[in-house]
């Protein structure tokens, strides 16, 4: 069992980390910082139940993931329904990121980013070819373009992304602010 001191300092060493994992699914700030403070209180809260320290990361992001549902349900307009895989890719990304590491958190927190504001057509597409591991030719099909022009929009979106990221970390904006 862990003090509470223990517990804050632990959150705080991760809060970037998490700050990061919950934006990525809710896509709004405000929200993103609600949700992580009330992953703090039952942080906190539940001291007595904390796992192994080298889960602690992974803990922290089951109880947010919990609450991104049940925030995603709550919606009376629009609720989400999320994809599995997609929570599941995000899930597996986050676990295999080295949650101490500064730059890497900075980086991570630009791409999430600059992934929301791609525009729905472009988000579609980086959803397909990378959250569901789909080729230009099925992509293709799926939205009645050819692969070649499948490719070719990838490329331009990487390089939106790209130059977004790097605009982001020159300017030392990965917080939304």
């Amino acid at each position: 069992m862990a003090d509470n001191g223990q517990l804050q300092r632990l959150f705080l060493q991760h809060r970037d980390y998490l700050y990061s994992y919950i934006y990525a699914l809710v896509r709004e700030a405000n929200t993103a910082e609600d949700i992580f403070q009330e992953v703090g209180v039952r942080v906190v809260s539940k001291g007595e139940v904390l796992p192994a320290e080298g889960n602690f990361a992974a803990w922290c992001r089951g109880i947010a993931r919990n609450l991104v549902l049940h925030h995603w349900r709550s919606q009376r307009r629009n609720p989400v329904i999320p994809n599995s895989r997609l929570l599941e890719a995000l899930d597996r990304a986050y676990a295999e990121a080295d949650c101490t590491s500064e730059a890497p958190k900075a980086g991570l927190l630009a791409l999430v980013e600059c992934l929301g504001q791609l525009t729905e057509p472009a988000r579609t597409v980086v959803e397909l070819r990378y959250y569901q591991n789909q080729n230009a030719v099925a992509i293709g099909q799926r939205l009645q373009r050819s692969g070649e022009a499948v490719r070719q929009l990838l490329a331009r979106v990487r390089r939106q992304l790209a130059e977004c990221v790097r605009a982001r970390l020159a300017l030392g904006d990965n917080h939304g602010t």
